[in-house]
């Protein structure tokens, strides 16, 4: 009792010795939370059972440039993912054999009397250029602190890439092609066979006779593993919101611009003033023809004065001004025209001249005062049709050059055809011509979508997605606000994008951890979607679900077939015989026919498929294997079941040195070729590289 007692009149200091372990066990556990955030125990993968820390996977995609939207950033990463991977699994070799790249072989890059490729497009993109001046460049490059740091970057690659580019060749290398093998793979391309077979199609059965069951499938596709194993997958129903300007948004910018006109008319300094208010700061002197200005101000500003400004135009989701700075005269015109289009109906002269003589009949018809009737009576030109045919000013070239050269001899106010351009004969009636050309500035306004349209739309989604926690269906719940719940395929950890949001990997992050049927949160993508999801189905790594009405109807046509060849296969064995007509006629007499006789010449070891029988590399294998008047057993192949007899052999001429040396040579190419690129994935797998990049991911969740 006095411990207890003790305790009593202690109470106070008891409480606070709680307290502070309390307090202590808080941060221990947040302190170990801050230290996974920030490259703890999930690394971003590994090589060799070596780690690549995630902190140094992220400062190096941020070195990276990441303009553009997720999905951009997203492949920017798995190419930086890749470059680390290349890094450690090559070095390890370049360890192992002592490959060093010296800065003799570096300098050779950029002295040699071609400079290296890589050189050329770093210092004067791909153009063809000398030694001399490239050290005109890296001189220019030396100069500046900052192009002198990223210069060491260049270099530091260009030691990979020659690190690279001497171990492959040398694996290369090490391939020798003999003469033995020449001939040999000579003697295969050259020698030929003629043979005859025996063939019974599969279809010579009928599907409904081969049962075949669930269990069927499933021993077939582990029999087959290899072609049917699969990743583990995630699968998700979605719902976007699309951030997008409100009608009160796209009001107030332009209304913002219109505040602009004032200022940028009376802006003496173009240049300096377009230079924080447009993605294309004025440059003097950068004149364009008419059809170079916005279409509906093309008009106006032909007869505006000099430094008035234009606008505002929309375009796209943008608002601008443009200020005519000077007009000048271009060597060619444009025209502005109405236009008839009659189409040729087909290829041949026939089909050319009625289209002709119909345009004719038109021209001969039109004025000024019809022209309009006619075109939205018998124009094709469908789009333009119902405007009285008007196209207004039209680019050169886009009906070709001998269009082009009519117009440039028509005059204002004429009728002109028939005309051949692209698309058939054209009547012109010519409206307006011009060969005035105009130097602009231009200031913009992006439609942006305001704080109170993004809290509105947000708070849709969040309503949604608490109706959605609470009830789980996603159908149901999107049908209640009028959108549809998209479907994913299955997703991975590789997986980076959702169809229709051109992104949205951290919903993918989330829903691979997620148990099935689970609710997200509102999750944002680029800034301009929302995204609700639930988790729909989840499959485990193994085999692939014949859930998938495709998957299973192909399983069952091969069980059926399978079963088919081996029943076939113990028929012709029954009736086996030297001569292959008796062998058919037994067959057809004991299976009510199906069994049929055919002929195929010069068969050879390279040929990719036999007349009568398809593309079935195993049987052309076993061609080139027999002899002449040899018949083979039955052989199931890939459209039937086969017996084989070779008629005649052809064998392959003895090669001259010529062509012996030839084979060679090109042997030594394709098998230095393939043994190359088959390197690197072998030295990848025994590098058994691991990525764990997603469980990264979900840590910074």
């Amino acid at each position: 009792m006095s411990i207890l007692s003790k305790i009593r009149d202690n109470i106070g200091l008891v409480a606070i010795i709680i307290f502070i372990a309390l307090i202590a066990f808080i941060l221990t556990d947040l302190i170990s939370g801050i230290n996974t955030a920030f490259g703890g125990p999930s690394p971003a993968g590994t090589v060799a059972g070596e780690s690549i820390s995630y902190q140094e996977f992220q400062n190096r995609v941020s070195q990276q440039n990441s303009a553009g939207d997720e999905l951009a950033r997203g492949n920017v990463a798995d190419q930086v993912w890749q470059q680390m991977v290349d890094e450690k699994v090559l070095k390890a070799e370049y360890d192992r054999i002592g490959l060093v790249v010296t800065g003799d072989e570096i300098y050779d890059m950029f002295t040699r009397p071609v400079p290296h490729p890589y050189v050329s497009q770093y210092f004067l993109q791909n153009q063809q250029v000398s030694p001399d001046q490239i050290k005109q460049a890296l001189a220019s490059y030396m100069a500046d602190e900052a192009s002198r740091e990223q210069f060491k970057g260049f270099e530091d690659f260009l030691a990979q890439s020659r690190a690279q580019e001497r171990l492959f060749n040398m694996i290369q290398s090490a391939w020798v092609s003999s003469p033995a093998q020449a001939k040999k793979i000579y003697a295969d391309q050259n020698r030929k066979a003629n043979i005859s077979f025996l063939g019974v199609n599969y279809t010579a059965i009928a599907d409904s006779t081969i049962p075949v069951s669930e269990s069927d499938l499933r021993a077939y596709m582990k029999a087959h593993a290899s072609e049917y194993e699969q990743e583990a997958q995630t699968f998700i129903r979605y719902i976007t919101y699309d951030i997008n300007p409100s009608a009160a948004d796209t009001v107030t910018a332009m209304q913002k611009l219109t505040k602009q006109m004032q200022p940028f008319a009376e802006a003496v300094r173009d240049s300096v003033y377009t230079m924080t208010k447009s993605s294309k700061p004025y440059v003097p002197g950068s004149f364009v023809n008419i059809t170079g200005v916005p279409a509906g101000l093309r008009d106006s500003m032909l007869t505006g004065s000099l430094r008035k400004v234009f606008g505002p135009v929309r375009e796209g989701g943008i608002f601008k001004l443009y200020k005519l700075i000077a007009t000048g005269e271009a060597e060619e015109s444009n025209v502005k025209i109405n236009h008839i289009l009659i189409t040729v109906s087909g290829n041949t002269a026939a089909d050319t001249a009625e289209a002709r003589s119909k345009a004719a009949a038109l021209a001969n018809q039109a004025n000024s005062g019809n022209f309009a009737t006619l075109a939205a009576e018998n124009s094709e030109d469908f789009a333009s049709k119902g405007k009285g045919g008007s196209l207004g000013w039209v680019p050169r070239g886009q009906f070709g050059e001998d269009f082009d050269k009519a117009m440039d001899n028509a005059s204002v106010g004429s009728i002109v055809g028939p005309v051949k351009g692209r698309g058939g004969f054209h009547v012109v009636q010519v409206v307006g011509k011009t060969s005035k050309t105009f130097d602009l500035a231009q200031i913009e306004e992006p439609i942006i979508a305001s704080t109170d349209t993004r809290r509105k739309i947000d708070g849709e989604a969040n309503q949604l997605a608490a109706k959605l926690n609470a009830s789980g269906d996603i159908n149901a719940e999107a049908e209640a606000v009028g959108k549809v719940a998209f479907a994913s395929a299955g997703l991975t950890k590789a997986s980076r994008t959702l169809p229709g949001v051109n992104g949205g990997r951290d919903v993918i992050v989330w829903a691979l951890f997620a148990d099935q049927g689970e609710t997200s949160k509102v999750f944002r993508v680029n800034s301009n979607k929302l995204v609700v999801a639930q988790v729909s189905n989840k499959t485990s790594e193994g085999l692939a679900s014949l859930d998938d009405a495709t998957l299973k109807e192909e399983i069952e046509r091969k069980v059926r077939e399978e079963r088919k060849g081996e029943m076939i296969k113990d028929k012709l064995a029954a009736v086996a015989s030297a001569d292959l007509n008796a062998m058919r006629d037994a067959y057809n007499a004991a299976n009510g026919n199906g069994a049929y006789i055919n002929t195929a010449t010069g068969i050879t070891f390279e040929s990719s498929s036999i007349p009568g029988i398809g593309a079935d590399p195993f049987i052309i294998g076993k061609i080139a294997g027999m002899q002449e008047g040899q018949v083979s057993k039955p052989i199931v192949g890939v459209n039937g079941v086969y017996v084989i007899q070779v008629t005649g052999v052809t064998a392959a001429p003895e090669p001259d040195a010529a062509t012996l040396a030839s084979t060679i040579s090109s042997q030594q190419v394709q098998g230095g070729s393939s043994l190359r690129s088959k390197a690197y994935p072998a030295l990848r797998e025994i590098a058994n590289v691991e990525d764990l990049r997603v469980e990264a991911e979900k840590q910074f969740e």
